[in-house]
């Protein structure tokens, strides 16, 4: 893992960000709260439709895990989820947080004690450091709900907003 790492992004977050059209978020986060990775198991993936030069716009860097850290997240709940538990891992290991939209591997990392930041906590951040106004951040959350309704419901949104007044 490079040094220096901070945050482990997932692929859930990527696609969601993505999916929202909202990629600058996280290249605001990466400049400005601490640097993003993804473990190139998880980026490259079949599944994975956010492109290397993509993820390098966004400031996210791709690395490479070990055959040990590979095997540990296999391990722990089969091939399945190993991308997930890939991020697990490896901020067990070197420390660090997870950046998921993913209720799954949330709970995991919690068991884990493990720090995890929800994908939508990346726009509350970037506002407290001042790199994204409100105004725009709540743009952002409503692409968010536009995109994925059923997951990024109204109730969810509003608790965001609640968040953003009180910066």
């Amino acid at each position: 893992m490079p040094k220096g790492i901070q945050f482990l992004i997932d692929a859930n977050a990527l696609l969601d960000y993505d999916n929202a059209e909202c990629g600058y978020v996280i290249c605001a986060f990466s400049e400005h709260v601490g640097k993003v990775v993804v473990p190139a198991n998880v980026a490259q993936t079949e599944l994975m439709t956010v492109k290397p030069s993509k993820l390098r716009q966004w400031g996210v860097e791709v690395f490479d895990i070990s055959l040990s850290q590979l095997q540990q997240a296999t391990v722990l709940s089969g091939p399945r989820d190993v991308r997930d538990n890939s991020c697990l891992v490896i901020a067990k290991e070197e420390g660090g947080a997870v950046i998921t939209s993913d209720k799954r591997l949330r709970k995991r990392c919690h068991a884990h004690c493990i720090h995890v930041l929800w994908a939508l906590e990346m726009v509350v951040e970037v506002v407290k450091v001042h790199a994204l106004t409100k105004r725009k951040a709540q743009s952002v959350l409503a692409s968010f709900h536009r995109t994925d309704p059923y997951f990024y419901t109204d109730n969810l949104i509003k608790g965001y907003l609640e968040q953003l007044k009180r910066i």
